[in-house]
């Protein structure tokens, strides 16, 4: 949708469940995500959860390094059970933070509108990276506005109704937005 891709260049939110084993890499532009941008040779970069090497998510903007690490999650997430994941960006000030299952982490990163060089359009694999996701995602949400921490709780307490895909096994998941 196009509303969604251009809300997740700038100040947005995004939230979801996820539910996976696998492993990722030290590096953003090859790890396997449920959302991003890889611009190649650009820093034009917005990774929306790409999983590093030890297991943890992590919320980048640009090229990675030293005074632009991203924000990563406290715990791994691909042990197998599902994980509730909140992560929002603040293109003016640069603030970034993730939720996991209610754990917040914060750091501070690049400002301004990101990746819109190429139009966002992939759900389960970050554009430019030849890995994907291969795991579980339920209840997916863009927000145009940076989530608080009562609205991460509120998303968090939710019921789910219906089958979010929580039971079988992991499904491929490799959709269009």
């Amino acid at each position: 949708h196009t509303t969604g891709a251009r809300a997740l260049g700038g100040t947005a939110s995004l939230a979801f469940y996820m539910k996976t084993t696998q492993a990722g890499s030290a590096n953003a532009w090859t790890a396997p995500g449920p959302f991003g941008r890889d611009q190649s040779g650009g820093a034009d970069d917005v990774f929306w959860g790409w999983l590093d090497n030890t297991g943890r998510i992590t919320l980048s903007v640009g090229n990675t390094g030293t005074g632009n690490p991203g924000v990563r999650s406290t715990n791994p997430v691909n042990d197998g059970n599902w994980h509730h994941v909140v992560m929002t960006r603040d293109a003016a000030s640069g603030a970034q933070t993730i939720y996991v299952d209610g754990v917040k982490t914060s750091s501070t990163g690049l400002t301004g509108a990101k990746g819109l060089g190429n139009k966002f359009s992939l759900l389960g694999q970050i554009q430019g990276n030849a890995d994907f996701f291969r795991g579980t995602l339920a209840e997916v949400r863009v927000y145009g506005r940076v989530l608080n921490d009562t609205d991460v709780a509120s998303l968090r307490a939710q019921t789910i109704i219906g089958d979010a895909g929580v039971g079988g096994g992991p499904k491929l998941v490799r959709g269009q937005v």
